[in-house]
């Protein structure tokens, strides 16, 4: 079964900011592959949305209904529901997320 995979409106603006990001401080072009790099996973969602693993901040809080795949340092953090899955935030790894995880997907 293929599944949809769609943007949540929060993981819209942290591509947004990501790319700004990376427009402003790193060599040419490297904003536009890191988006590609990005994209590639959040498209391999559409036929394999539970190869991710439950991020381990919301497992530790019995919070489990999130997968999260990693896109160094970037952490894409998404929801499958029925033949949907919804990327709900794409997060920098270097950074805590504990408080950022709760704020975002348990509201």
């Amino acid at each position: 079964m293929k599944y949809e995979v769609l943007l949540g409106a929060e993981a819209e603006v942290d591509l947004w900011e990501i790319y700004r990001y990376a427009e402003r401080y790193e060599p040419a072009g490297v904003a536009h592959r890191l988006l590609d790099r990005i994209e590639q996973e959040v498209v391999a969602l559409a036929e394999t949305p539970t190869r991710g693993a439950c991020p381990p901040e919301l497992a530790h809080i019995g919070v489990r209904e999130f997968g999260e795949v990693s896109c160094k340092p970037y952490r894409i953090i998404y929801e499958v529901r029925g033949s949907e899955v919804v990327v709900q935030c794409v997060l920098d790894g270097r950074k805590p997320l504990t408080d950022v995880l709760a704020e975002r997907l348990l509201r």
